[in-house]
């Protein structure tokens, strides 16, 4: 089977669902959906049920996803007063040893940020399932042949589908919204907003109460859902309910909730939105009563990672697995070439001798000119040594008439063979000596310039001020 081809396994009371999709880069495409019916519940019953569906559609572990029923997991919401991730891990360790019946070491968790607050608070959502029943799935699937890639919970394939169900309609608003989610034997009832579940449960009542228009049953368990996520300040007021279902029944159950709560309540099937490949078998699409909403919302090729709920430790194993084949086959590799090199080594022998004998052959004639050469590099880099040290005083000179005021006098300028330049006159003025050292310093030729000394001094009814100024010549 093609890697990008991904399976989501759905476990529930009365079903084993199988949905399968072709992933591509802009859309995913449904290539098989499938729902069989369990005759009981028994773990030697799953096991035959899950043999039959895997070994049949050739799952590949890498792309499997496994979804665990709202109903076996424990999620909590928490305000925790920081917004560090290492302190918020702190937190939500100390916290669960207080709030779950069971040692930190008997499940596995996972959490999430759902908002954080200018205040500095973080509102967190935390799923807990026991090590247990992990273990319970894990090797159910391991008998089966197969390791499961990633373990969530049902909540968030329903998040993802109604994130999709918005994508793919304009017209449905991003506001919270309660999702029911009507299936076979149970419902699931989950508020979403901004692409997160703030709060779900599971509900007994599900298609048999929908069938025979029990509709009491389903307006009771959303009063007492709304009633515990109002009371404890989850999150945001819902604004809309939206009913997942394609039964027939499902309009009169949204007229009767629509005058009970004063809430816009709209039904969407499962599938709605969804792309079907035209030869998929949609077995269980055409089940009354049955719904892939958690399925499809899966089914978009991203692992759920933040609620992944497989242990670190089987985790690592898989990856050490990985590796040590990938070693195994890169020293495979490595023996196949090494057998090949053996194979041509005397040949390459010869090959590589005749060619070094033709080479030195060429290297014996060549070095009369390559000393010829040398002595030629030799004078011009002596030459251009030469040429870099030396001054050109003509032009020299012109650039220091440039700098000269008309207020300033020279007795004398030297150059030494360090390109050290001594400069001695006298000026009408201190401004003028100033500015004489200013055009100095601003000279491109000239560096490290320096007044040595200013001395004023009378001469009949005159005021002048002697000066020596050394400098350094750049190099061309």
């Amino acid at each position: 089977m093609p890697k990008n081809i991904y399976s989501i396994v759905e476990i529930t009371d009365s079903h084993v669902k199988l949905v399968q999709a072709r992933v591509g880069s802009n859309q995913s495409v449904i290539t098989w959906c499938d729902a069989r019916p369990l005759q009981d519940t028994s773990d030697e019953e799953l096991q035959k049920y899950l043999s039959e569906l895997l070994v049949s559609r050739n799952i590949q572990e890498d792309c499997l996803q496994v979804i665990i029923p709202r109903r076996l997991c424990i999620a909590k919401q928490l305000d925790l007063p920081s917004q560090d991730p290492r302190e918020i891990q702190q937190m939500v360790d100390i916290q669960l040893v207080s709030q779950i019946p069971y040692a930190l070491e008997e499940v596995v968790y996972k959490y999430q940020v759902l908002e954080q607050t200018s205040a500095g608070q973080s509102k967190v959502m935390i799923v807990i399932v026991h090590r247990e029943l992990i273990d319970k799935y894990l090797q159910m699937f391991k008998k089966s042949g197969i390791r499961v890639a990633d373990l969530t919970y049902s909540s968030l394939g329903l998040s993802r589908w109604w994130n999709y169900q918005r994508q793919k309609d304009s017209l449905l608003e991003d506001t919270p919204v309660l999702l029911l989610n009507i299936d076979y034997s149970g419902s699931e009832i989950a508020f979403c907003f901004k692409g997160q579940v703030w709060f779900s449960r599971n509900i007994d009542a599900g298609f048999k109460q929908l069938a025979n228009e029990n509709w009491f049953e389903f307006e009771n368990q959303i009063q007492l859902s709304m009633a515990a996520y109002n009371k404890a300040k989850m999150g945001p007021e819902i604004k809309q309910i939206k009913v997942i279902s394609a039964s027939s029944e499902s309009e009169k159950l949204c007229a009767y909730l629509k005058e009970k709560f004063r809430l816009p309540v709209t039904v969407l099937a499962s599938t709605a939105h969804l792309q079907f490949e035209k030869k998929a078998d949609l077995m269980a699409v055409e089940q009354d009563g049955i719904s892939v909403a958690v399925s499809a919302g899966l089914s978009r090729g991203e692992m759920s990672s933040v609620f992944n709920l497989v242990p670190k430790e089987i985790g690592q194993q898989k990856y050490l697995k990985a590796r040590r084949v990938e070693i195994i086959k890169l020293l495979l590799l490595a023996l196949v070439l090494c057998g090949i090199g053996l194979a041509f080594d005397g040949v390459d022998i010869i090959l590589k001798s005749q060619t070094l004998a033709r080479i030195q052959k060429r290297a014996e004639l060549v070095k009369p000119r390559l000393k010829e050469l040398q002595k030629k590099k030799v004078f011009l880099d002596a030459l251009k040594l030469q040429q870099a040290t030396r001054i050109d005083m003509p032009g020299f000179l012109v650039v220091m008439q440039g700098l000269v005021g008309k207020d300033i006098s020279l007795r004398s300028l030297s150059v030494d063979s360090q390109r050290n330049l001594v400069i001695m006159g006298y000026a009408e003025s201190d401004t003028a000596v100033n500015m004489f050292q200013s055009r100095m310093v601003q000279s491109k030729l000239l560096s490290d310039v320096n007044l040595q000394f200013a001395t004023k001094r009378r001469i009949y009814n005159m005021e002048l001020t002697d000066f020596k100024i050394t400098a350094k010549i750049k190099n061309k």
